[in-house]
């Protein structure tokens, strides 16, 4: 008699990841849940923009200041523009100038704070780099780094990684401190181990979850600095549009289109919240 062996079906890559998303420090929680669903909305617009936006970003109609209509949800500005079109490029352009500036801040801040190991004068020299930074109020410093690299996109991409620096810097510089003096990280010295090895094996994997609170929380801070500078009119420029760049153009006509500046305010609010609550859920989970 035959017996019949059953093959086991093979895991669906999809379900898979699905598995782990549930199972993540996310989605662990509500507040988690809630942040990842509104972070996720914003990625979204990123990636779908033009499929989106039903007109293009400079794209001109008959009718100023038209209000909210079947073919204009969010009505028109004072140029004919659709205002939902521009709403939606000017959230990925926020995104993808975060999305840019914070990795670029975080990646630099963390090698020059973890310089110190291999190096005591280079940790001294990149200190006093970040206590110079330190001393200028961020939106000032932000306004002349602007004005010197010339206000554009460009320029608040450098700005928010600067303004980023000393932040990286110090948190990686503290952790590392904190890490070198544990007994697991004095034994594998004393065997040897490499100072680029203590980075990579011992300090680093400790301090990422202080990196990864820090990093959701400087995002939020990038499209709030982004806002304000463009606001003030040293941020992205014409014809780009950024959220704040929105906001700055819609302020001398709000009587006449008040969603030219109540909808990129709502989107600001938004995209900060979303990562604010992102941010307090990854430290909830890394105090634990």
């Amino acid at each position: 008699m035959s017996t019949m062996v059953e093959t086991p079906q093979p895991v669906s890559v999809f379900a898979g990841a699905a598995r782990r998303l549930r199972g993540s420090w996310l989605l662990s929680s509500k507040t988690g849940k809630i942040s990842a669903a509104m972070v996720l909305i914003a990625l979204l617009v990123v990636v779908l923009a033009p499929l989106l936006a039903p007109f293009g970003l400079d794209e001109q109609g008959r009718t100023s200041f038209a209000g909210p209509t079947a073919a204009h949800l969010l009505g028109t500005d004072q140029l004919g523009r659709d205002l939902l079109s521009r709403l939606i490029y000017a959230i990925r352009l926020d995104m993808v100038i975060a999305l840019i500036a914070i990795p670029l801040g975080g990646i630099v801040g963390t090698l020059l704070g973890l310089s110190g190991v291999l190096a005591p004068w280079l940790g001294q020299v990149t200190s006093r780099i970040f206590d110079v930074i330190i001393g200028f109020p961020t939106l000032v410093l932000g306004i002349a780094l602007a004005l010197v690299l010339t206000p554009g996109t460009t320029a608040v991409i450098v700005a928010i990684a600067v303004i980023n620096l000393p932040v990286f810097g110090r948190l990686a510089r503290g952790g590392m401190l904190s890490q070198l003096g544990r007994d697991y990280v004095i034994a594998a010295r004393s065997l040897g181990a490499s100072r680029w090895r203590l980075l990579w094996r011992h300090v680093l994997p400790n301090i990422r979850s202080a990196i990864l609170v820090q990093g959701a929380i400087a995002i939020a801070d990038a499209v709030f600095v982004e806002g304000a500078l463009s606001i003030l009119g040293v941020g992205v420029q014409p014809p780009e549009a950024s959220l704040g760049s929105m906001v700055q153009a819609g302020l001398p006509y709000i009587a006449d289109s008040p969603l030219s500046v109540l909808a990129p305010t709502i989107a600001l609010a938004w995209i900060i919240l979303g990562f604010a609550l992102m941010a307090d859920t990854f430290n909830n989970r890394a105090s634990r």
